[in-house]
């Protein structure tokens, strides 16, 4: 679903097939009146189904403009403007969004990115307080080691219960973003193996997150 803010802010929320999790880049006030207007001259009409796999809502002026298809959107306004707003904010940076509202990924964005390949366990995300942001998307290990913690066994059991990880063709995907408390607990989860998260996450320069502050390996 896409959807355009009076205040400018772009939410971009999207799915295991395409991408994962939620996201939002703003673009400024000029642009989304641009865009509105062009929504509105086009039409607003809106169709509305609770169960809509595709959305594109924008508002302006009070009015609304809303089209919600259950499969492939038939009308042919929807796919024009959503070239226009795939035009505006190709050139917009993206940061993760808590759709619930409870937390500041924003905030998460901006600390230093690190990375897991392990296996066929690979995820991108960043160094948080002393914990690990794993950004959704992220490709978790679809087996689990004899000598996997429990503990770590009932958190990815409870994730992938609540599709938190979700099986797309033979591979478990991360389909939210998600703050795990150390790189240990990140690791272990995401390679299904007793893993050292301090060694395994490395930072864009290829070294271990031990030698960001707060991570050491005694830490």
């Amino acid at each position: 679903m896409t959807t355009l803010w009076e205040n400018g802010l772009c939410r971009l929320t999207g799915s295991a097939h395409y991408r994962p999790g939620t996201w939002q880049s703003r673009i400024s006030a000029k642009q989304f009146k641009w865009l509105a207007t062009a929504a509105l001259e086009l039409g607003t009409d809106s169709s509305r189904h609770p169960s809509a796999s595709q959305s594109l809502i924008i508002t302006a002026d009070g009015r609304e403009w809303r089209i919600e298809e259950h499969s492939a959107p038939g009308d042919a306004n929807y796919w024009i403007v959503a070239s226009i707003i795939d035009g505006i904010v190709s050139k917009a940076a993206w940061t993760p969004l808590d759709p619930r509202g409870r937390q500041d990924f924003y905030r998460y964005s901006l600390q230093p990115s690190v990375h897991l390949l392990a296996g066929d366990a690979s995820a991108a995300g960043h160094a948080v307080d002393g914990g690990v942001f794993v950004l959704a998307g992220a490709l978790a290990s679809t087996s689990e080691a004899p000598s996997l913690l429990g503990n770590y066994k009932r958190i990815r059991r409870e994730m992938i219960d609540t599709d938190s990880l979700h099986y797309v063709r033979g591979q478990l995907i991360l389909t939210e973003h998600v703050y795990f408390d150390s790189p240990s607990m990140a690791a272990c989860v995401l390679t299904g193996s007793t893993s050292n998260g301090r060694h395994l996450w490395k930072t864009l320069n290829g070294e271990p997150i031990s030698v960001l502050p707060g991570y050491s390996d005694y830490a």
